[in-house]
């Protein structure tokens, strides 16, 4: 079988009880951001079906903390103010653009992107 984004889809809606289409274009985004993430950390232009289940344990994790930096939906509090009760937020893409967590999902799976990274001589 191929390796498309369509396959992650559903192999992590399948992982993480999601039933409905609500959440196929972020987890979409995610697993286009995962792959791209492990071409560009194994220097390869196309990637093997042996690194699906690591493209879709790594989309899992993304989408994990996506919903959890979230919360409710409304982003994540940047500022408070008690005169006028103003709250600010953030958007969780904002705050996971800006985030480690690349070289945190990177770092977890290098043991198993490691067997497909390629020798660049320079």
């Amino acid at each position: 079988m191929a390796f498309t984004v369509a396959n992650v889809v559903t192999s992590v809606k399948t992982r993480k009880g999601i039933a409905d289409a609500s959440k196929d274009a972020l987890i979409s985004e995610l697993a286009d951001e995962m792959i791209q993430k492990a071409l560009d950390y194994c220097r390869i232009d196309t990637l093997p079906d042996g690194l699906k289940p690591t493209i879709v344990a790594m989309t899992c994790d993304r989408l994990s903390e996506y919903m959890e930096q979230a919360g409710t939906g409304t982003g994540i509090v940047t500022s408070v103010s008690d005169g006028q009760q103003s709250v600010s937020y953030k958007s969780a893409s904002e705050a996971l653009k800006k985030s480690d967590t690349d070289t945190d999902i990177l770092h977890g799976y290098a043991q198993q992107l490691n067997r497909y990274r390629a020798v660049k001589f320079q």
